[in-house]
């Protein structure tokens, strides 16, 4: 049995549904990692998800969660220069739930490290029942030569209920751009919503 799935009807890198299917012991695997995070501790701050209301009348939610690789492929690469396009979708839990579609542009070192930038939208649905998306653009990405990573990324629009989001994630995982390993990681910080 499968788990069918289209995200983002019209993603940030242009593609239209772009539909995903994952096998139910797949499904299984996420919940079990992320069990397994969860148990680990990690750095994530796992305190209150809870919304306030500033005075200013904006919702601002401590986020937390994880994340789990579903695809990635390598768009462009030139050996000579080691520059490189990646593209990619994550499956979200936590604060939200629902997928991400990714591009990361940059360029692989001799040591074996990549450098560049990524550009991320999260579409989905929050833990306070709200929907839309927001986009995390042109972050600065470094990636070791054991395939991790640690990412601040500054939230600067957003759609549907998600309108006018601001505010911060950080990202702390693993990711194989070839697509021959699952990566996945988790993510927390503060997202603010204004009126």
């Amino acid at each position: 049995k499968t788990f069918n799935h289209v995200s983002n009807p019209v993603g940030h890198n242009g593609r239209k549904g772009v539909k995903f299917t994952m096998s139910y012991k797949h499904l299984i695997g996420v919940c079990l990692i992320a069990c397994t995070l969860i148990a680990c501790g990690g750095e994530m701050d796992t305190g209150s998800l809870e919304s306030a209301v500033s005075d200013n009348g904006a919702i601002v939610t401590k986020a937390a969660g994880y994340y789990m690789g579903l695809e990635s492929q390598i768009i462009y690469y030139d050996p000579a220069s080691g520059e490189a396009m990646v593209i990619g979708t994550d499956l979200f839990m936590g604060t939200f739930t629902g997928t991400a579609d990714w591009f990361v542009s940059g360029a692989f070192k001799g040591n074996g490290t990549f450098v560049g930038f990524s550009d991320e939208t999260v579409t989905g649905v929050a833990t306070d029942g709200t929907s839309g998306s927001f986009r995390t653009p042109k972050q600065p990405f470094t990636l070791d030569n054991q395939g991790n990573f640690r990412e601040t990324s500054p939230i600067q629009s957003g759609t549907g209920d998600w309108a006018n989001s601001t505010g911060s994630l950080k990202y702390a995982g693993l990711m194989d751009p070839t697509g021959q390993q699952t990566g996945g990681g988790q993510y927390w910080g503060t997202w603010i919503r204004t009126p």
